[in-house]
């Protein structure tokens, strides 16, 4: 979120979603029983044969040691109440666009349905990500169907880098060296939303990894759930934010009072901050240890002058870098911060003595 989120793939995730979402919907249906939910009826929910038939493929992989059409014969054998209750919680996560708004719409709670059940419709939803995108979906980009050769995880992270620069991370600016695609919602709690266009955010292993953003939480418990928090799509941090030099600390800071609150959140989510810090003293090391052995080499004078002006030459580069390089932001702070008067006049000591 550091820089505008353009999404890709969108149509081919769009139509996974719409798949998905019909796919329970048919299942919920009041007259709906266990002995419909055969091959010929679900190739019949979708007008493309290519996509029944990749539907019915997709049931039949197994996980957890059973078939994901047992999962789909459980659902549509729940109870008229159960079935109802799982289309409102259904209806409620796919509207997490307006929860950005204010007031927003009733918040999804979990339905009023068996542990079997609601155990079924997880397994599944979730499922469409990890063995539907994990493997490939019967989509090209364009949305339309294909036998082979259709949208997946790993292609889908690659057209994100390609259209946001190859070499930094949107979230924190770090090496993009191999994305992870994370659900913003985490799939564990809105199973509904695990393969919609606007959850599925490709970042690096640091942002991805427990101790930083993982799988915690994007929203309050109480209130307008989402009203303080950042969102990758609908509210993004582009601009909302920036780093500040603090003692021997890197703060990230509001641009704006309106914004505090969910910097704060944002900051504990990744600890940007913390990241940010530990960057901004190895690039300051790397500086000084580059400067140091010019020195020694006769390569530059020890004057603050010849070092500031070497300074300003690294900061041109950096803004010349398209697309940025990693941490293009800290290692452009680090010299701005070296050049100030005070600073400079203490390094030109500390180097040449």
């Amino acid at each position: 979120m550091l820089r505008t989120i353009t999404l890709v793939c969108q149509p081919a995730l769009d139509a996974c979603h719409s798949l998905q979402t019909s796919l329970i919907l048919w299942l919920c249906e009041a007259t709906r029983v266990a002995a419909d939910v055969t091959a010929a009826n679900l190739r019949a929910l979708h007008a493309s044969p290519i996509v029944g038939d990749w539907l019915v493929a997709f049931l039949n992989k197994e996980h957890k040691e059973k078939t994901l059409l047992s999962r789909a014969i459980t659902i549509a054998a729940l109870s008229v109440t159960e079935k109802n209750s799982l289309v409102c919680w259904l209806d409620a996560s796919n509207n997490t666009a307006n929860q950005f708004q204010n007031p927003p719409p009733a918040w999804p709670i979990k339905p009023v349905c068996s542990d079997d059940g609601w155990n079924a419709v997880k397994e599944l939803l979730i499922e469409f990500y990890n063995k539907g995108l994990g493997e490939g979906v019967p989509f090209d980009q364009n949305g339309d169907p294909v036998a082979a050769g259709g949208v997946n995880r790993q292609s889908f992270a690659d057209a994100f880098k390609a259209e946001h620069g190859e070499r930094s991370c949107i979230l924190c600016d770090g090496p993009f060296v191999s994305p992870e695609v994370d659900h913003w919602i985490a799939k564990k709690h809105f199973p509904g939303l695990s393969t919609a266009s606007h959850n599925l955010i490709p970042i690096c292993h640091d942002c991805n990894k427990r101790a930083n953003k993982g799988e915690k939480p994007v929203w309050d418990n109480a209130g307008n759930a989402f009203d303080e928090w950042f969102h990758p799509v609908f509210r993004s941090a582009h601009g909302c934010f920036e780093p500040r030099h603090q003692m021997t600390q890197i703060k990230i800071m509001p641009t704006a009072v309106e914004h505090t609150e969910r910097v704060k959140r944002l900051d504990r989510l990744i600890n940007l901050s913390s990241r940010w810090t530990s960057e901004f003293k190895m690039q300051t090391r790397s500086y000084k240890n580059s400067l140091r052995g010019q020195i020694r080499r006769g390569s530059i004078q020890a004057t603050t002058v010849d070092i500031g002006s070497e300074l300003q030459e690294l900061q041109l580069k950096i803004a010349d870098e398209n697309p940025p390089e990693a941490n293009n932001i800290i290692r452009n702070l680090t010299l701005t911060i070296m050049q100030e008067p005070a600073k400079l006049e203490a390094l030109l000591t500390e180097l040449t003595t």
